[in-house]
C-alpha cells in the first residue's frame, strides 16, 4: 500500500464481512436460517421446547377481574390508605383491571385466529 492509498474503512470492512456472510448463506441453501454471529446457548444445550398452549383469553379476564375486586377491597379503607400515603394502592389495582379489559379483545382475536389455524 502507497502512502496515497487509505485503509479500508470500517464501513467498507463491514460490508465485505456482510457480503461474505451472504455469500455463505446463498451457498448453505436458501431454505436454511442463517448463523447468528454470536450464540447465546451453551455448547452442550438442549433444544428450547414447544410453547405451551394455553388460553390467553381466560387469563387475562381473570387478571382483570382480581384487579378489580382488590380494588374494590380497598375501597372501604380509601382514607386510611390516603393517610398513611398509600391511596396508590387503589389506583393500581384499577389501572390493572382497565389495562386487563384493553388487552381482553386482543387476546380474544389472537384465541380465535389460533383456532381458525388448526
Amino acid at each position: 500500500m502507497t502512502a496515497f492509498e487509505a485503509a479500508p474503512t470500517r464501513t467498507a470492512r463491514t460490508a465485505r464481512a456482510a457480503e461474505t456472510a451472504v455469500a455463505r448463506t446463498a451457498a448453505a441453501g436458501a431454505a436454511d436460517e442463517p448463523e447468528p454471529l454470536v450464540s447465546l446457548a451453551p455448547p452442550n444445550a438442549r433444544p428450547a421446547p414447544e410453547p405451551l398452549d394455553v388460553d390467553a383469553a381466560r387469563i387475562v379476564l381473570v387478571g382483570s377481574v382480581l384487579w378489580f375486586a382488590a380494588f374494590l377491597a380497598l375501597l372501604p379503607f380509601r382514607s386510611r390508605l390516603a393517610g398513611a400515603g398509600h391511596e396508590i394502592w387503589m389506583w393500581t389495582c384499577l389501572a390493572g383491571g382497565v389495562l386487563g379489559l384493553i388487552g381482553l379483545p386482543l387476546a380474544m382475536r389472537a384465541r380465535a385466529k389460533a383456532r381458525r389455524d388448526r
